[in-house]
């Protein structure tokens, strides 16, 4: 998008982004890049801006729509924004409408499967059918995540994918062992917030206490006291060791060496230089006699 719209956009100042996207709109080419990005910026503005009225959402539509027919990224952002406006309601009155929230996201999979964009419209179409609460959507929501999952196993989203898979099996599902088997995966393959992994590894622990796995409890807790020492749930894995019948790990609050540094040698003393000879005393000069 434009500068310095997008950054006042990072800031949620979405009038001050509009007046600048409106500018740069009326400069630049209609079908060039920078018009496109213009366009893109207006729609978001339209969409955001509060207080969010129908009138600012139906603008916000009309926008979007008229960029859908490219294939850039302009394209694919604003597609699946549509989906957003019909999945969410924006403002009093307003309804979901899932299937029309369905359709763009099935659009922007279909269209751009191999960008990153796609792992998100799948992350947001399996949602539309878990919010249902109805067993058998939620079944065809989870098939529908671990049909991307098998097709593109090193997608950006893999990590968001399987961790949805995982707390949609425990909660409303009630099925512990496939939400650990799920969140197995999103571990491995990495979560999408590095920071907050001690909260997966937390919950790892739980579910495999629940299923009397306790060697995979432990391995959890341990993961915990070694790598997340300052997480808040430190201390409590190490006496969720202790109760499970094993020595846990020290805690090395701020040191995350394994082992201590051996210490370094002393040096040697340099030996002390020999001292210089004193110079010979030089002899006196004779006086000359006197005849």
């Amino acid at each position: 998008m434009q500068q310095p719209g997008t950054a006042a956009l990072g800031g949620f100042r979405f009038d001050l982004a509009r007046a600048s996207f409106d500018r740069a709109a009326r400069a630049a080419p209609a079908k060039s890049h920078e018009g496109r990005q213009a366009v893109l910026g207006q729609a978001v503005c339209a969409q955001h801006l509060a207080p969010v009225t129908a009138g600012g959402i139906s603008e916000a539509v009309a926008l979007y729509g008229a960029l859908t027919a490219g294939d850039d990224a302009e394209a694919a952002l604003a597609t699946l924004h549509l989906g957003r406006i019909c999945e969410q309601i924006d403002f009093l009155g307003d309804t979901i409408d899932l299937a029309g929230a369905r359709e763009q996201y099935r659009t922007v999979i279909a269209r751009w499967s191999e960008a990153p964009i796609a792992g998100e419209a799948t992350v947001r179409l399996m949602g539309t059918y878990v919010q249902t609460l109805d067993p058998a959507q939620i079944h065809e929501g989870i098939a529908l995540a671990q049909a991307r999952l098998k097709s593109h196993p090193h997608d950006p989203w893999t990590g968001t994918l399987w961790q949805l898979v995982s707390e949609t099996w425990l909660r409303p599902l009630g099925e512990k062992a496939k939400a650990v088997a799920a969140l197995r995966e999103a571990i491995r393959v990495g979560l999408p917030e590095p920071s907050r992994a001690w909260e997966m590894q937390w919950r790892l622990a739980q579910l495999s206490e629940d299923l009397h796995d306790t060697a995979s409890a432990i391995a959890a807790y341990r993961e915990i006291v070694l790598h997340y020492p300052t997480s808040g749930k430190a201390w409590e894995a190490q006496q969720a060791i202790i109760r499970l019948g094993q020595e846990p790990p020290p805690l090395r609050w701020f040191d995350t060496t394994v082992a201590e540094a051996e210490p370094e040698p002393e040096a040697e003393a340099e030996p002390e230089p020999e001292p210089e000879p004193e110079p010979e005393p030089k002899a006196k000069a004779k006086k000359a006699s006197t005849p």
